[in-house]
């Protein structure tokens, strides 16, 4: 025999290994095939279910905008006791900037709620032009029952709001559901990737090692008659299945690598809409209340970030009272990029406005400010986010909040900003 032949290398394998070897790799080969594609189920999930969280909380956005600005109405038409004389034009801005906002987003309502809602903001504005002609007039008793109108047509319209608001808030809290649960499954997809590739590198390991002996004397060859080398044999060399072997663990590995990718894009995906869901929520209890509320973002733990919502006013530390929202390592926020590959910053071009990145509060009109001293001035606000698990240009994400309560998402795709 020639003593290419006699190589443990080329050596073909016995039946019970070569049973053994294609049964891991036929239940490894199954197991991956299943989990891509409840992986790639779970990610289409995710994203539908991202999108319809943001619908849900774009019309949110929509209709605390509109209180917000009935609110100021309200707040307006109760100046007239304390100082009738300079009433009169804070009560026509604040109907000005009510009828604004309701052209500009009175049209996402659906459409059995916009007409009566319209109807109704139709009617807050006619009862609070009156009381402003009665100040022109120096009618300040007849003002006052205008104003107390303006008072009763504000509850009925909120009413109508109120369960938009409800409705709005309960579609984003089911979607949220389902786009934490496809989290998990991808999760849990990652988790069987890795698994897989495990069971792979030992297969590989073992076989290399059975070849190993081979080469090291371990089973010798014994002389085998000239015409047996022509013999037809039905085996696999021990090289052959070695190859197979690693050729599927390089592309598990590819795989692998992919859904990393993917679940740290849904990862920071998941911090950004937390932190939006964290000031739509503020917003809400600033306008429900009537009062200036701010929205804290602090590091608990190991660097998992933890935001709440408290009164302005409250100094106070957090307590289990307040909303709060909590989303894990490795996300964490940051003023500005920075560190190896960090993209460019945002640019006031780009937003419109200069912004602040101190934490945000909102007034009883639901408008974005910074609190300092009693008084919450309105400006724009924009935060940074990354995922330190990735490397470089990678993992950067971005929320940006406009002077009039718009919240925006930014993602950085490597090249530029995109929303």
């Amino acid at each position: 025999m020639k003593a290419g032949n006699q190589n443990g290398l080329f050596k073909k394998t016995s039946k019970p290994s070569l049973i053994g070897l294609t049964l891991v790799g036929i239940a490894v080969a199954c197991a991956l095939i299943y989990n891509q594609r409840s992986f790639n189920s779970y990610s289409r999930t995710y994203d539908q279910a991202l999108t319809e969280t943001m619908a849900w909380e774009n019309q949110l956005s929509d209709v605390l905008a509109i209180k917000g600005r009935i609110n100021g109405v309200v707040e307006s038409v109760s100046q007239i006791d304390s100082d009738s004389a300079n009433a009169v034009q804070p009560i026509e801005e604040a109907i000005s900037d009510l009828q604004t906002i309701w052209a500009h987003h009175g049209a996402s309502l659906p459409t059995l709620s916009r007409t009566p809602v319209s109807m109704g903001i139709d009617r807050i504005s006619l009862a609070a032009m009156r009381t402003s002609d009665e100040l022109r007039r120096q009618d300040v008793d007849e003002a006052r029952r205008q104003a107390q109108n303006v008072t009763t047509l504000t509850a009925e319209t909120s009413t109508m709001l109120n369960q938009l608001q409800r409705q709005f808030e309960e579609g984003r809290q089911g979607s949220e559901t389902e786009r934490h649960n496809a989290l998990a499954g991808m999760n849990r997809g990652q988790g069987m990737e890795v698994t897989a590739f495990f069971v792979l590198a030992v297969s590989f390991m073992g076989v290399l090692a059975a070849g190993l002996a081979n080469l090291g004397g371990g089973g010798r060859i014994s002389q085998q008659p000239r015409h047996a080398v022509a013999t037809t044999s039905r085996g696999f060399s021990l090289i052959e299945v070695l190859m197979v072997v690693a050729i599927t663990m390089v592309l598990s590995t590819i795989a692998i690598a992919n859904i990393a990718a993917v679940v740290s894009s849904s990862r920071i995906k998941a911090g950004i809409s937390s932190m939006s869901g964290l000031l739509q929520n503020c917003r809400m209890i600033a306008v429900k209340k009537n009062k200036t509320m701010t929205a804290h973002v602090t590091t608990v733990g190991s660097a998992s970030l933890l935001g709440y919502v408290k009164d302005a006013t409250d100094s106070s530390p957090l307590s289990t009272d307040d909303s709060q929202v909590k989303w894990e390592a490795p996300v964490v926020r940051m003023t500005s990029p920075s560190g190896p590959g960090a993209p460019t910053v945002i640019t006031t071009t780009m937003l419109g406005y200069t912004p602040e990145t101190g934490d945000i509060s909102f007034n009883s009109r639901g408008l974005p400010c910074a609190y300092a001293s009693g008084v919450c001035t309105n400006h724009g606000f924009l935060y940074y986010f990354k995922d330190t698990s990735r490397q470089g240009a990678k993992g950067w994400a971005a929320l940006s909040v406009s002077p009039a309560g718009k919240i925006k998402k930014w993602f950085w795709n490597v090249n530029t900003w995109i929303e």
